[in-house]
């Protein structure tokens, strides 16, 4: 196999996205030896096919799209992650304070986490359906409301009022067997639950899951 050309190929097919090396050494080019890996994304990069963004990373270079536009294409839309911190709480119109630092969860790693230029990404096992998202950004707001800077409390109010609409407590499971949030981050999710006539074993899955 010439393995410059299979990876120059897929370069050429997947341009604006973002080529996170470990990954997709992982997961598409595992028969490339890694020092013979890192020698061919060095070459692409001086042709101009790739440029270096981090340790690991590249960006498969395409007219017009920005770092930013390519790791949202990669690691959010299409189910494969969310925001998080200021900019899921921008996003949900609770804050207008600004970070320079941009949170995303995905599953779309494989390590715990990686740093892509002003993006924090941590890896969480979820399919990231839109209840998925939902019920992940209520919990992320209730475990970190007391920190979160010009918090505007009426709106974050009524964004509690939207949890019947995307609760269970299969989704809730799936949830916290990746990400752990404190005991009275889940005392809150039920008691709004309760006050909203939402059925629910929130707390009882948290015990479950804390023993395991």
């Amino acid at each position: 196999m010439n393995y410059t050309k299979t990876i120059r190929n897929y370069c050429l097919e997947n341009k604006g996205r973002i080529f996170d090396v470990s990954y997709l050494k992982e997961h598409s080019f595992e028969m490339v030896p890694y020092k013979t890996l890192l020698k061919i994304l060095n070459r692409l990069v001086e042709e101009g096919i790739l440029s270096d963004v981090s340790k690991g990373i590249y960006l498969i270079n395409e007219e017009g799209v920005t770092l930013e536009a390519a790791v949202f294409n990669q690691y959010i839309a299409e189910s494969r992650g969310m925001y998080a911190g200021y900019a899921l709480y921008n996003q949900l119109g609770i804050t207008s304070h600004k970070s320079d630092v941009i949170e995303i969860y995905t599953y779309l790693l494989s390590v715990p986490h990686k740093t892509i230029g002003p993006f924090k990404l941590t890896r969480l096992n979820l399919h990231f359906s839109e209840q998925t998202t939902s019920l992940v950004a209520m919990l992320e707001c209730l475990e970190n409301c007391g920190k979160i800077e010009d918090l505007e409390i009426d709106r974050f109010l009524n964004l509690t009022f939207e949890a019947p609409k995307f609760y269970s407590d299969l989704n809730f499971s799936w949830i916290t067997q990746d990400r752990k949030y404190k005991r009275a981050t889940v005392n809150s999710l039920s008691e709004i639950l309760k006050n909203l006539g939402v059925k629910n074993d929130c707390l009882g899955i948290f015990e479950r899951n804390a023993a395991k």
